[in-house]
């Protein structure tokens, strides 16, 4: 009996089988992460928002309806959340600059006396506005767009084109 080949043999298959071990590993997990995906994809379905008003603010601007001046340049918007019931745990802006470059920004929190802003967007209804704060902001943006965030962290696609919201520019940096 050849005990040599025999040993070749036996890692071969020990290597076949690692390898087929590996691969319905892989297969598995992957369809979990990809069915996830769709599931949180589909939620997207319907949300529908859009920005009805923003303006590009300079650092020492004080904000509308409010006593409190920025320390930074920024953006404050009005979204408008229309037709679709689905819950969302975020909203991010999608802002272009004179470059045509995107820059993808998450609202912060802003209070004052008299005022809040809050960037905790999960429990708008159907049908009505809040305001956000992008701040800060070392570019000049010329278009903006808002998408809803569903689940952990799936960002939907803009119902609304880019450019549906004209900025107000009260500065030029």
């Amino acid at each position: 009996m050849n005990l040599k080949g025999s040993s070749v043999i036996t890692v071969i298959l020990i290597i076949l089988l690692s390898i087929v071990a590996v691969s319905v590993f892989l297969s598995v997990t992957l369809r979990t992460i990809r069915n996830a995906t769709v599931e949180e994809r589909a939620k997207c379905i319907g949300l529908d928002f859009k920005v009805t008003q923003c303006i590009l603010f300079p650092a020492g601007y004080t904000l509308p309806n409010t006593n409190y001046v920025v320390p930074n340049n920024g953006i404050y918007a009005v979204v408008e959340r229309g037709y679709g019931g689905g819950d969302i745990s975020d909203l991010r802006f999608s802002l272009k600059d004179s470059t045509n470059q995107e820059h993808i920004e998450i609202p912060v929190n802003l209070t004052g006396p008299g005022f809040r802003i809050y960037s905790d967007f999960r429990g708008i209804a159907e049908y009505s506005t809040v305001e956000a704060v992008i701040t800060p902001i070392n570019y000049l943006p010329t278009e903006i767009t808002v998408a809803p965030v569903v689940g952990k962290k799936t960002v939907c696609e803009p119902v609304y084109p880019k450019g549906s919201c004209t900025l107000i520019t009260a500065f030029i940096p």
